[in-house]
């Protein structure tokens, strides 16, 4: 007999919600397990922005800038004897599933460390929101927290106001004043660290380009702080916003450069840098 999940119907519908590439690295996943006979419910792909903002205030999110929000993620749940079985991730066949589905270079939410999240896979393509529906070759528009205000991006201007004295409006959201005082807060690291003699006038200017340094995995501190706000205000969350360069950060950065096309090294040398506050 021909193995079919037990929610063929359903996880086959809510996989064709996802957009172009998603969809095409899910089927393939979805096709291996069916191989397999790993049994799984896929119950949730896509959702609405006034969903994701319900989970936000609930807490079941930390984050407005969720891949399922841009069809690029799906969750699901191991199935066993027509049953979901939530705390089934660790057997030998769904370790398997998860293994081929990062081997389509999917992210399982599994591997983080701030949020283990066991039912999440997320494929980021050439980053956050950058991969199209249907048959148009554009992206999708991102969602941004400038609508609905965010914690994280209030306690970021909190900390940039008390570190480096930049007076920004804590309002929750993303513009043009918060990226000023970051790259402020950036030029006065670099002048501590490095004596750059840097003017500290938030533009990111040829004399403060010229004096950049490599940030890689294994970095602490304000630098590495900024780093990971710059990538969460700039949709590539770093999965904790800490001052630690740790294994969540370094795939953020990875996503980042492959969505410019800069080298996936996973550190932030000059050219990074220059993408993240150009």
């Amino acid at each position: 007999m021909v193995f079919k999940m037990t929610y063929d119907q359903r996880n086959l519908a809510n996989i064709n919600k996802l957009a172009n590439n998603t969809k095409k690295a899910a089927l393939q996943w979805y096709q291996y397990c069916s191989e397999q006979e790993i049994d799984l419910l896929i119950y949730e792909t896509t959702r609405t922005l006034e969903d994701q903002a319900r989970n936000y205030r609930s807490g079941a999110s930390q984050t407005m800038r969720s891949y399922h929000l841009v069809g690029q993620a799906l969750d699901f749940v191991p199935v066993k004897d027509r049953k979901t079985i939530w705390n089934g991730f660790g057997s030998p066949k769904n370790k398997k599933a998860i293994a081929k589905a990062k081997q389509l270079r999917s992210t399982w939410g599994g591997d983080w460390t701030t949020l283990v999240d066991k039912v999440h896979l997320q494929y980021e393509y050439r980053g956050y929101g950058t991969d199209p529906f249907g048959s148009g070759q554009e992206a999708v528009t991102v969602p941004s927290p400038i609508n609905v205000g965010s914690k994280t991006i209030m306690n970021i201007q909190e900390t940039v106001n008390s570190r480096y004295g930049t007076g920004l409006k804590m309002d929750g959201k993303y513009g043009p004043a918060t990226k000023k005082a970051l790259i402020k807060g950036f030029q006065t690291e670099l002048n501590k660290q490095y004596k750059a003699g840097l003017t500290v006038d938030g533009i990111w200017g040829p004399k403060t380009k010229a004096i950049v340094r490599v940030v890689k995995k294994g970095a602490r501190g304000n630098i590495t702080y900024i780093l990971q706000s710059t990538l969460y205000l700039g949709g590539f969350d770093p999965r904790g916003i800490d001052g630690i360069f740790g294994t969540n950060t370094e795939m953020s950065v990875k996503s980042y450069q492959r969505s410019k096309n800069l080298t996936q090294d996973g550190m932030a040398g000059r050219n990074t840098w220059a993408k993240l506050f150009e």
